[in-house]
């Protein structure tokens, strides 16, 4: 059906869940879309779904999806040695205009919701917005969820921000690039997010402008288990691994944990096991070895996940603290949705997450096996009082977060009463 004759409906506020990376059910972009739009729909509001052109038939017809975005969030570069990246950057931008502007008979009464964004995604719903005469401009949210290309250095009660080299990851370049745009455009109807303190911290010194906090739409996939007792005790490593979330680390964290307490059990599921391909070929040849190890390399869907968590006592995340300390973790906040302990850096985001919610677990001082497997073992020899504390924090959370959260804070600009929901 052609995408203009789906927007003829009924008069009111419309809420258009615009998600360029929405592609498959692995990842956290289905998630967030069912749980979002499912409690717009309960509030009455007019809710279609704009997703990347190459969405999955499948996940379209589930969510009722409108194929929309060509240009997919996480398309990085054209290949091209030198300036790949900025070829990359340039055309999305085009093409995502090009695609907002097929939105039409738009009102200051309408919300665009785009989660997930880059700078390119930024930088075209500015100059969409620009573009639009004053009576059709909506209302515009932007979402941060990855870290913005800065390495944050805890300083006291603060936080320096320091540069990487734009020809291995330009996104702090592009951000600031796409921050000095927004100064000369018409962006009064915009706001911007972002999941986690200090995250929003770093995304306004690169905008500069306000980048407000986002309370995150998980919840429990189940009844919040209380883990309190259980034995053996399993620890995991989870989600898409590679080098940022120290999965170069794992093989010998696993070796020794196993080694040093006969009662533990081990889960790594990887849903990226090309890229890790040396690495996941020695967790396989362990795992040969010795049967507490049990690997999971499938692409997991929402209900497989909620599986997968329910097995879980304690969450090992052996990040680097210098890309987690202004970046969220989607597995540390599906940990203590679901009253799951945390082994994590020491002065990272899933520190201060643990300490807002009162929730369990260890931090390690050095990004290093040693210290990475002394903070897990103290979980292990103090699981029962952090598994008490996490079981507590989960309901917490649910009283926090969540879509209904979510959604409240993305209509608190004014009050919304409309009637008779629609998905198209």
């Amino acid at each position: 059906m052609d995408f203009a004759k789906r927007l003829i409906r009924p008069k009111g506020r419309r809420f258009f869940y615009a998600d360029p990376g929405l592609k498959d059910k692995g990842g956290h972009h289905a998630g967030y879309c069912r749980a979002i739009v499912d409690e717009l729909l309960s509030r009455g509001l007019q809710t279609e779904i704009l997703a990347f052109a190459g969405i999955s038939r499948e996940l379209q017809q589930e969510l009722g999806a409108v194929p929309f975005f060509r240009a997919y969030t996480y398309w990085t570069t054209d290949g091209d040695p030198i300036c790949g990246w900025l070829n990359r950057f340039d055309k999305a931008v085009q093409e995502t205009v090009e695609d907002l502007e097929r939105l039409d008979d738009l009102n200051n009464d309408d919300i665009v919701f785009l989660i997930s964004v880059q700078a390119a995604q930024l930088m075209a719903a500015v100059q969409w917005l620009d573009g639009l005469e004053p009576r059709r401009r909506p209302r515009v949210m932007v979402d941060f969820v990855e870290d913005a290309g800065l390495d944050a250095v805890p300083q006291g009660n603060g936080v320096a921000f320091a540069t990487r080299d734009p020809r291995m990851d330009p996104r702090a370049v592009l951000y600031r690039f796409a921050g000095s745009q927004m100064a000369n455009a018409e962006t009064g109807s915009l706001r911007l997010f972002a999941a986690e303190q200090w995250m929003s911290v770093a995304y306004s010194f690169l905008l500069k402008r306000p980048v407000e906090l986002f309370p995150t739409p998980q919840v429990p996939f189940k009844t919040v288990t209380n883990r309190v007792g259980r034995r053996p005790i399993t620890l995991a490593v989870l989600g898409y691994q590679r080098a940022v979330k120290g999965y170069s680390l794992v093989p010998d964290i696993v070796e020794m944990l196993l080694a040093a307490n006969a009662d533990i059990r081990f889960l790594a599921h990887n849903s990226n096991p090309v890229e890790t391909g040396d690495l996941q070929a020695r967790m396989r040849q362990i795992a040969e070895r010795n049967p507490r190890l049990t690997l999971d390399e499938r692409v997991l869907q929402d209900d497989q996940w909620a599986e997968v968590l329910e097995r879980v006592d304690i969450i090992l995340c052996p990040y680097n603290l210098f890309q987690y300390a202004a970046c969220c973790s989607g597995v540390a906040f599906d940990a203590l949705a679901n009253g799951i302990p945390l082994v994590m850096p020491k002065g990272s985001s899933l520190e201060r997450l643990v300490e807002e919610f009162g929730s369990g677990g260890t931090v390690f001082e050095a990004h290093a096996v040693d210290s990475i497997v002394e903070a897990a073992l103290r979980a292990v020899a103090g699981f029962d009082d952090m598994a008490a504390k996490s079981f507590q924090a989960a309901g917490k959370w649910a009283q926090q977060r969540g879509p209904k959260a979510s959604v409240d804070t993305l209509l608190s600009i004014d009050p919304v009463t409309t009637e008779g929901a629609c998905r198209s």
